[in-house]
């Protein structure tokens, strides 16, 4: 596979997962079921924990000079996006303290 060929399958690729991830997580957008349900808040939680996650064990990897100033920019970008979804906790210990509350 040449380097343009494989950098252009890799750009659909992303595109289309960036396609189906937003479906599931706003199917109101599309007629679908209403804001609120269980299925749509789990995957909003589990898409921004697991973006906070990737990009903490990124900058591990990578041992920038600037890690906490990408770790709060991701955390902030996933609050932004999914708190009208779920309420942006993305900590199971926060999830769980407000469902026994």
């Amino acid at each position: 596979c040449k380097l343009g060929l494989c950098y252009i399958l890799n750009e659909a690729l992303g595109a289309l997962l960036a396609v189906v991830l937003f479906r599931l997580i706003r199917p109101a957008d599309f007629g679908g079921v209403r804001p609120g349900e269980m299925v749509t808040e789990l995957l909003s939680e589990g898409f921004g924990t697991f973006m906070i996650i990737l990009t903490i064990g990124l900058n591990e990897l990578g041992h920038g000079p600037a890690c906490a100033f990408s770790i709060a920019a991701s955390y902030v970008s996933m609050v932004y996006a999914l708190s009208d979804v779920s309420g942006a906790h993305f900590n199971p210990a926060v999830s769980l303290a407000l469902l026994l509350s």
